[in-house]
């Protein structure tokens, strides 16, 4: 006679069996190991007796429930975990992408500013270098070693110093220049000094000067080296003849004023600062110099260039002077943004004008 104990057992016994067929199927997934413990495990369920028939068999429903729902949710994370999809490679790419061009712009601009120090550095150094030169030349214009052969002072080779103007570029006789050798726009000075019987008075390259019967020369001025490059030369005579070396690279402009002593009774201090060409109109002006101011503009090597408007300098930041002024504007375009630096410098004579 059916009843409802019956219906149920039916139903146990389907629910047995599709849970044994699922857990038959891991098993034949997972190998002998599987096969095993499934087989020991319906053997439980088969051969015990009654009650503990019974009770071996609902835990061992319970446990393969259990198993799989840990199954099914570790296939739902593996599923999850194995891979990405294409937008989110191509969300990746892009953040990649452009945290690299980050990084690259960021070492350009180390680089560049590196680049650009370096060069304020090499443009302080050599105005440093030539105010040194000048100036050391300028303190020692005039001198003459105690005892020296005399000298005739109404020959103009005996100045202590002298100067061609750039605003006229005109070269006064016996000034060892030619006028193909000036770069436009620029001073020259012109030295003049007796050596002592050690050598110990150098020209401006260095070189030492003995007594002779006429004096030594050191000539500054600025010229285009073979690449057309303008630099600041210095021209002395030797013992095999005339000879000039550079002194520094890079010059926009190379400015030169005299500070002449118009007192009736000189007292040799400078009352205003003139020019070459306006020295040289005055009577015996060159004797009444008796200091020298220098003005030097300098930029940077080629490839270093600055983010920034065209300036205008003034070398004699007191005159300002239009006419002495240095526009980069008027410049080559490749010359416009160079870093510069501009110098000045004012020397005293120790040995007077003549």
């Amino acid at each position: 006679m059916k009843g409802p104990a019956f219906g149920l057992a039916l139903r146990l016994l389907a629910f047995y069996l599709y849970c044994a067929a699922l857990r038959l199927g891991a098993a034949l997934r997972r190998g002998r190991r599987g096969l095993g413990r499934f087989g020991m495990a319906m053997l439980a369920c088969l051969c015990a007796p009654g009650f503990a028939r019974d009770y071996a068999c609902y835990g061992w429903l319970r446990l393969q429930l259990a198993a799989l729902r840990t199954q099914r949710r570790l296939w739902a994370v593996w599923r999850v975990e194995q891979g990405f999809s294409l937008p989110e490679l191509l969300v990746s790419f892009t953040i990649a992408l452009l945290l690299g061009i980050a990084a690259m712009f960021s070492a350009l601009q180390a680089q560049q500013a590196f680049r650009l120090l370096h060069a304020q550095q090499d443009v302080e150094e050599g105005g440093r270098l030539v105010l040194e030169a000048v100036a050391r030349a300028v303190r020692q214009a005039g001198y003459r070693e105690f005892g020296a052969l005399p000298v005739a002072p109404a020959q103009a080779y005996l100045q202590a110093l002298q100067g061609v103007d750039r605003r006229s570029g005109q070269i006064r006789p016996g000034l060892p220049l030619a006028p193909g050798e000036l770069a436009p726009g620029n001073d020259a000075l012109v030295l003049r000094f007796q050596g002592q019987g050690d050598a110990s008075v150098r020209n401006c390259a260095g070189f030492g000067e003995g007594v002779q019967a006429l004096p030594a020369w050191s000539v500054f001025y600025v010229a285009r080296s073979a690449d057309g490059e303008t630099e600041l030369r210095c021209k002395y005579q030797g013992s095999h003849g005339w000879g000039d070396d550079a002194i520094v690279r890079g010059v926009d402009n190379f400015q030169v004023l005299y500070g002449v002593d118009e007192d009736d009774e000189p007292d040799g201090l400078s009352d205003r600062f003139l020019h070459a060409d306006e020295v040289a109109a005055l009577p015996d002006g060159w004797r009444r110099v008796r200091s020298v101011r220098l003005g030097l503009l300098l930029h940077a090597p080629d490839g270093v260039q600055e983010a920034r408007a065209p300036r205008r300098y003034h070398l004699f930041e007191d005159l300002r002077d239009a006419a002495d002024s240095i526009d980069e504007a008027g410049m080559e375009a490749e010359l416009r943004t160079r870093p510069r630096r501009q110098f000045a410098l004012t020397v005293a004579l120790r040995n007077g004008g003549d």
